[in-house]
């Protein structure tokens, strides 16, 4: 099962890949991956930083399908 798919949907649409998302967050993009694959936990502020970036609610982006 995909992690977060729509998170990574809105990363597609805006042409982000994990890289650009560390840059955003200010960590490795190795970290990224763990987080998308839910490997580690997301912080608060990373979660409040990716929102803003995409401008979309935590319960949007951070959905995880059943």
């Amino acid at each position: 099962m995909v992690k977060y798919p729509y998170l990574r949907a809105e990363m597609a649409m805006h042409g982000d890949n994990q890289t650009k998302l560390a840059e955003l967050l200010g960590l490795k993009p190795c970290v990224v991956s763990l987080r998308l694959n839910g490997k580690t936990k997301w912080t608060l502020e990373e979660i409040k930083t990716v929102c803003g970036y995409y401008n979309k609610t935590v319960e949007y982006l951070f959905k995880e399908e059943k």
